[in-house]
C-alpha cells in the first residue's frame, strides 16, 4: 500500500514537472531563434517551419497546466493540514504562478506530507 501511494507521488511530480520542462524548452527554443535573426537571416527557419507543430503543442500543454491547476485546487480545497489563510495563498499561487507554484506545492504538501 504504500508502495503505491509512493508511486503515485512520483506519478504526479512527473506530470506536474512537465509543464515547468516546456516553458525551459519554450524559452530556449525562442531564445535560438531570437539570436538568429540577430546574426543574420539564416538560409531556413526551423521555427516558422515546426510553427504549426508547435502552435498544437501549445495548446495541448495550456489544457495539461489547466487540468493540472484544477487537480491542485481540489487537492488544496480538500487538504486539512492546511488552515483557510493558507489555503487562499496557495490557490492564488497555483492559479497566477501555476508552472513554478505546482511542483513546490506538490512537494511541501504531497511528497513531504502522509495523508
Amino acid at each position: 500500500m504504500a508502495r503505491t501511494l509512493k508511486t503515485t507521488k512520483l506519478l504526479l511530480a512527473l506530470v506536474t514537472l512537465v509543464p515547468l520542462a516546456y516553458v525551459l524548452f519554450l524559452f530556449v527554443t525562442i531564445f535560438l531563434h531570437v539570436s538568429s535573426l540577430l546574426v543574420g537571416i539564416p538560409e531556413r527557419n526551423i521555427f516558422l517551419e515546426l510553427f504549426e507543430t508547435l502552435f498544437l503543442f501549445h495548446l495541448g500543454m495550456m489544457l495539461w497546466i489547466a487540468v493540472l491547476t484544477i487537480v491542485y485546487a481540489v487537492h488544496i480545497a480538500r487538504n486539512e493540514a492546511l488552515k483557510n489563510e493558507i489555503k487562499a495563498v496557495w490557490v492564488t499561487a497555483v492559479c497566477f504562478g501555476n508552472v513554478l507554484a505546482l511542483p513546490i506545492y506538490w512537494y511541501l504538501q504531497i511528497w513531504k506530507k502522509d495523508h
